[in-house]
């Protein structure tokens, strides 16, 4: 039992490793813009292509993949999907024109949608029920590094290296974490797979419709005043550069932290932490709202802000296996593409009200959206008090 239960916990790590390698090869070019609008002479906002269209593909292909691999061992899956990630990489490093990069992102968007609507169910299913929590904060432990260092990392070997080293580190990672998941991996076999009809059965369920909209209130809220925090420190708070680099990167840091207590907490009452986490939401965009003209105040309300985007990863995502139950594999990949919609959503719409009002206004929707889940939450039996998150069998 000592080896089963060590060998079930290094295959998690690979599977963490994995969400590390996507979520940096997804987040890169957002440090890339300048480099990539130079070095393939486009403008910028062409540039921003090589982020949306990974997006949104990932959006799409959850579903249709989950379909289209039926009864698959998830081993073969997450492994096919770390190739995929490594042929958008070696596209990347090595192409000279734009549509083929557009074209590697487009695959990248396919390795991430499938990642996250398999690689999820599948961890759950390697340790006991009581250790998803844990297995699950492990997971979005290694995405959360992988999106904290992207950006600087890019940043800094944009300016010093060519652009296509940038791409070729991905692609030495994407091919280590192959060999890793191909060494660690376990079989994960499927007594069945998963048929339109299941989705269309899971959109009928009031109690799953209800935590679509919470995850969309929660990612659209984060995003429709993160995405805007930039310009709130530099025309509302009045910080110079050199101490927003630092305050961004602090917030990565906590974020990434915040995400390992979120497991802790999970484990004793899963309704705590999700009205735990929109209640620190709450408070740091309140304060960062009502006193962005006080330096100190914003620095510490944006912290705060990061301890709990640090915790909402891993409350959605036990939220959604807890729901779901067996149907877990359905309902994992809608989850994924409304994740990810979500995410351009709410910049899109802290976006209009940033152009129509002023950039504070972008705070004021996320706490606006807050206020919304804290009222579901309170409001309907979604949620209860048990720790334990069902899997599929």
């Amino acid at each position: 039992m000592g080896n089963k239960s060590r060998n079930a916990w290094l295959a998690i790590i690979a599977i963490a490793l994995g969400a590390f390698s996507i979520s940096l090869a997804e987040f890169l070019p957002v440090g890339l813009l300048y480099e990539i609008s130079r070095s393939f002479d486009v403008s910028e906002g062409t540039a921003g292509i090589t982020v949306t269209s990974t997006s949104i593909l990932a959006a799409i292909a959850g579903p249709i993949l989950t379909i289209a691999i039926g009864r698959l061992d998830r081993r073969v899956v997450v492994l096919g999907l770390s190739l995929l990630l490594i042929v958008s990489n070696v596209l990347s490093m090595s192409t000279t024109h734009f549509f083929v990069l557009v074209i590697a992102r487009i695959i990248l968007g396919l390795s991430v949608g499938g990642f996250w609507a398999v690689a999820m169910t599948a961890q759950a299913k390697l340790v006991p029920q009581e250790k998803v929590a844990k297995a699950t904060s492990i997971v979005l432990g290694g995405f959360g590094i992988g999106t904290v260092i992207s950006v600087p990392l890019a940043s800094f070997m944009a300016a010093h290296f060519d652009l296509r080293n940038v791409f070729m580190v991905g692609c030495i990672l994407a091919i280590a974490v192959f060999i890793i998941q191909l060494i660690l991996q376990p079989r994960i076999p499927m007594e069945q797979g998963v048929r339109g009809k299941d989705f269309l059965e899971l959109l009928k369920m009031r109690k799953v419709i209800t935590v679509f909209v919470i995850a969309i209130l929660v990612v659209g809220g984060q995003f429709a005043a993160y995405t805007y925090i930039t310009p709130f420190f530099q025309q509302v708070t009045g910080t110079g550069p050199s101490l927003l680099s630092a305050i961004l990167l602090v917030y990565g840091i906590v974020s990434f932290l915040s995400n390992f207590a979120a497991g802790f907490i999970a484990e004793r009452s899963l309704k705590g932490l999700l009205v735990g986490t929109v209640v620190i939401f709450l408070i740091s965009l309140l304060g960062i709202s009502l006193f962005g003209h006080n330096v100190v105040i914003s620095i510490i309300a944006f912290i705060i802000w990061a301890i709990a985007w640090g915790m909402a990863p891993l409350g959605l995502q036990l939220l959604v296996f807890s729901t779901a139950g067996n149907a877990i594999e359905a309902m994992s990949p809608i989850y994924v593409g409304i994740y990810q919609l979500s995410v351009s959503l709410g910049a899109l719409i802290g976006g209009l009200a940033v152009d129509t009002i002023n950039v504070t206004s972008a705070m004021w929707l996320g706490a606006f959206s807050f206020a919304l889940v804290l009222i579901l939450l309170t409001v309907t039996s979604t949620v209860n008090n048990r720790s334990l998150v069902s899997q599929t069998e």
